[in-house]
């Protein structure tokens, strides 16, 4: 049965807008199954966290299971829609934005052990992240965190690219006489003639 959002009585955007506190010691066997979803004052927050126009929505589907005896390992996928102002038109775009994440997670007291991490690299997977005695663990966190790593820094709409404007660019400079494009020097030629002359 899918988790209903949790609201916080007091929001604490500066601190983490997307929160989803999980207790630990009510995760059943066969895991727990969770879907939320982000509210308007959220969406508003992490549009202002990641410097996008807009969120228009953001919806998480999380799986976290028992892991390794005493720890939990957290599977997820998340979809949303965002506005972005394309760096190459400076124009407003929307697209379509999905993602999928995993983490494993130990108690603290497991994680001071010798031999963890070196165990855990020979498998192929990252290390495992600690939690405290308090045996809470914040979902909504590390959605917010996995989505901003999805974000493009340099976002551009669909079917612009770069190239177009460099080449633009260069066209119109030669029209204007300000130089020949062909004669321009090749930085690759003139990086390796630096590099000669420090040999």
């Amino acid at each position: 049965m899918a988790d209903t959002p949790q609201t916080p009585l007091e929001p604490a955007f500066d601190d983490e807008p997307f929160s989803r506190i999980v207790e630990l010691d009510n995760v059943p066997p066969t895991g727990r199954n969770m879907v939320f979803e982000a509210d308007d004052l959220q969406k508003a927050a992490l549009a202002e966290r990641f410097k996008v126009d807009e969120i228009h929505f953001l919806k998480v589907t999380a799986l976290l299971k028992p892991w390794r005896k005493a720890g939990f390992k957290l599977t997820a996928q998340f979809e949303a829609e965002v506005t972005q102002t394309c760096v190459v038109t400076l124009e407003p775009f929307t697209a379509p934005l999905k993602g999928s994440f995993s983490e494993t997670f130990l108690p603290e007291a497991a994680l001071e052990k010798t031999g963890v991490e070196i165990e855990l690299d020979a498998e192929g997977i990252d290390p495992p992240e600690g939690f405290g005695p308090e045996r809470k663990l914040d979902v909504g966190r590390y959605a917010a965190e996995y989505f901003g790593l999805k974000l493009d820094p340099y976002p551009h709409a669909p079917g612009v690219e770069f190239t177009d404007v460099i080449e633009d660019s260069d066209e119109k400079t030669a029209e204007k006489g300000e130089g020949d494009v062909g004669s321009r020097p090749n930085p690759f030629a003139v990086l390796k003639k630096l590099q000669s002359n420090d040999d």
